[in-house]
Formats: structure tokens, sequence, C-alpha cells
């Protein structure tokens, strides 16, 4: 008889232990984030090394690791559209959906865009109304402004004591635009070698502000409170 109640008492052991363990979990509470100066949400400056943008710095923001978040801002300069040597420069406003409360998020930007440029073409040969040819430097300035979507995904984590890390990719797709284009020609701007180049200057500005951009952050550093 002992050793019959001694068997179910085994038998029974591990159920028991399970069933306590599972009623131990079940009463647990869950975890809860880290609590900042604001409460359940916390704040704090951040700096990203990246593209097209080699440094950018904003503000960063989190929410009981669900919602994340920040406004941030940098200029560039871009020689990949010829004539044109533009300097970029933008601010966007980003969420993000973290849709297991943890590292990896989901994220939508909107911002704003500028790009100024200058342009030079030495030695330019043009005829003139009167039919005289002559050689001479044309000088153009442009500017586009531009508004865009950035859809991204990545992974940012935020510590416990308040420091973040992450990294994002996604696309910066231009929604709508305008530009203008102005230049000078030392007395040439009628000749059609002038109006010429105009149009080439505005068709690489009009590239260079309507181009989808790669968006890609190798790091981003920042401090919540």
């Amino acid at each position: 008889m002992r050793s019959l109640t001694l068997s179910l008492a085994l038998s029974f052991a591990p159920a028991a232990a399970a069933q306590a363990w599972e009623e131990t979990a079940e009463d647990a509470p869950p975890e809860e984030a880290p609590r900042g100066l604001l409460g359940p949400l916390k704040i704090g400056p951040s700096l990203a090394l990246g593209f097209p943008h080699v440094v950018t710095y904003g503000v960063d923001v989190s929410w009981e690791r669900v919602l994340s978040g920040g406004l941030s801002t940098g200029t560039t300069r871009i020689g990949a559209f010829a004539p044109l040597d533009a300097r970029l420069a933008s601010t966007d406003l980003r969420v993000r959906f973290h849709p297991w409360r943890g590292s990896f998020f989901l994220g939508l930007g909107y911002g704003r865009q500028t790009v100024d440029a200058t342009a030079t073409v030495k030695d330019l040969a043009v005829t003139m109304p009167d039919g005289s040819a002559r050689v001479v430097d044309a000088h153009f300035r442009a500017s586009a402004r531009s508004t865009y979507v950035l859809p991204h995904f990545g992974w940012s984590t935020v510590y416990d004591f308040g420091l973040s890390v992450g990294f994002e990719l996604g696309a910066q797709v231009p929604l709508s635009s305008s530009s203008s284009v102005s230049g000078s020609a030392a007395g040439a701007e009628a000749a059609p070698e002038f109006t010429k180049k105009t149009k080439a200057v505005k068709n690489a500005l009009k590239q260079a502000s309507a181009a989808v951009l790669p968006y890609v952050t190798l790091v981003r550093f920042g401090w919540l409170f």
C-alpha cells in the first residue's frame, strides 16, 4: 500500500507543478516600460548617421514600447545632377508602430525638402541676335521646394537608463514640388545657346527634386528622459 501511494504521488507531482506555474504566470502583472519624466512618454535629443543626409539631428519620443517617433532635420550636398551643385535640406516628422512591443517597428513620415543649387558654364560659345559670336561664362541659380512621404522600417530600442539605439531603411518619395531658375550671361541671355543651357539646368533641378531617394539610417543614438 505504501508503494502504491508513493507511485501515485510521483505521477501527479509534475502535473501539479505545471498547474501551479501556469497560475503564477497568469497572476503575474505584465512587464511595464520604464517611466520617464512625463510618465509613460519619454522624450529626448537624437543624432543619426546615414543617407541622404550624412548627419541628422532632432527629437525622439517613445510611448509604452508601442509607439515611437520623432522630428529630425539635416542638410547635405549632392553633385549627381550635373551641371548643378545642389544643397539638399529636409525636415520630417516620423511615427513608428512596434507591433510586438519590442524593437522592430514599421514607420511612416512626412516632410518638406528644399534644393538650392548653382551652376556655372565656362566659355559658352553663343550667337547673338545680330549674328555676332561671343564666348561668355553663364551663371545659374536654382531652387526647388517639395513635400514627401517616408515609409520605412527598422529596429529601435530604449534602455532603462535612457539610451536609445536603432537603425532604419526606407524611401523618400516626393509628393509635390515647385521650382525656379534664374541665370545671367554677360548680356547674352537672348542667345539660343544660353536658352538651351537654361533648359538643361531646369531639367536637372526637376530630376533632383523629383527623385525617389533611398532612406538609410546606419545608426541612430538618442537619450530619452
